[in-house]
């Protein structure tokens, strides 16, 4: 069983041939992405039949069993995709030595996952087969750097450290957006020479950001980030319903997390909440740097904004709170 990042696997696969592959993480552009350069490999080998199946209440090991004893003359070699839905990870990885038996050399098995934990890991490991595990999380601090650095090398630019720190700090946890802007400034590239100026514009005119990312940088203190970000979730119209909500959120398990504190690790881990493992470390990060009567204010201010949405639906008016709101934690 061999392990590999999202972004380190590319060298690897074409030299030590394996035919099954665990796609796993919170990542779906990179899971997507790490799809895309499998199935090249597969069809450089012939494995040009494809099915995707999806692992649902509709699920049976028939549907596999049936397309792998398809009979084509020209066609042995298949490639199966394996869509595991959140609710039903349990029940194809307790059932993984059945799907096991119903492989052969001509089967290529991609199994695509939003997580893979330790119970997951001995299940396989049991079965003896030979796979590989592609990590897909999110990529973040030093690993969301060198994944800059890797892809950076993908588009053959020359950019220094300071540009990629710059593009660390606006687009950590959106990876899609940050392929997006890469290739953007690869195309002007080729017309303009680039530096720190220059590449600071692009970034400002191109961002595509998350109301989770305003909320955080609201918390973190972070006034510039987040009155930026709230210029462009405005330019992109967002409802300010959708914005007060996040932050709304973020503060009810900020206020979870300060009352049972010998249990944040599992509050953490409780699905209830869609709290993935680049929101964890934010978590971690700003528990104790919030006291409950900053949270008190933000959330007063909150119910005032909520309240003006709905009796004024002065749309100005709004916006201008969100951006006052967006300064209350400035450090």
């Amino acid at each position: 069983m061999n392990f590999f990042y999202s972004d380190k696997y590319k060298k690897y696969i074409p030299n030590k041939f394996c035919n099954n592959y665990i796609i796993y993480g919170n990542d779906i552009f990179l899971k997507e992405d790490s799809i895309i350069n499998i199935l090249k490999l597969a069809n450089k080998l012939n494995f040009n039949n494809t099915i995707r199946i999806m692992v649902d209440n509709n699920f049976t090991f028939e549907i596999i069993s049936n397309f792998i004893k398809e009979n084509d003359l020209f066609i042995k070699k298949k490639t199966i995709i394996l869509t595991v839905i959140k609710q039903y990870h349990k029940i194809l990885f307790k059932n993984i030595s059945k799907l096991i038996t119903l492989l052969n050399k001509n089967i290529f098995l991609i199994i695509k996952s939003d997580k893979f934990d330790k119970k997951d890991f001995f299940l396989i490991k049991k079965t003896k087969i030979q796979i590989n595990l592609i990590n897909c999380n999110t990529p973040t601090g030093i690993q969301l750097y060198k994944w800059i650095e890797k892809k950076i090398e993908e588009f053959k630019l020359n950019l220094n450290c300071k540009i990629i720190k710059l593009l660390c700090y606006y687009y950590e946890g959106n990876v899609l957006a940050l392929n997006q802007i890469l290739k953007i400034i690869s195309i002007i590239s080729l017309t303009k020479s680039l530096n720190l100026s220059n590449i600071k514009k692009i970034i400002f005119d191109q961002a595509i950001f998350h109301p989770s990312q305003w909320s955080e940088s609201i918390l973190y203190g972070n006034c510039t980030r987040s009155i930026h970000i709230l210029k462009q979730l405005f330019k992109n119209k967002y409802n300010p319903i959708t914005l007060i909500r996040f932050l709304q959120n973020d503060l009810l398990i900020l206020i979870i997390i300060k009352r049972y504190k010998q249990n944040i690790k599992k509050i953490l881990s409780i699905n209830s909440y869609y709290i993935y493992n680049i929101r964890k470390l934010f978590f971690n990060k700003i528990k104790n740097s919030l006291d409950n009567k900053k949270i008190y204010l933000i959330l007063k201010f909150l119910i005032k904004i909520e309240l003006m949405i709905h009796k004024e639906n002065n749309e100005k008016i709004i916006w201008l709170h969100l951006k006052i709101l967006s300064t209350f934690l400035n450090k």
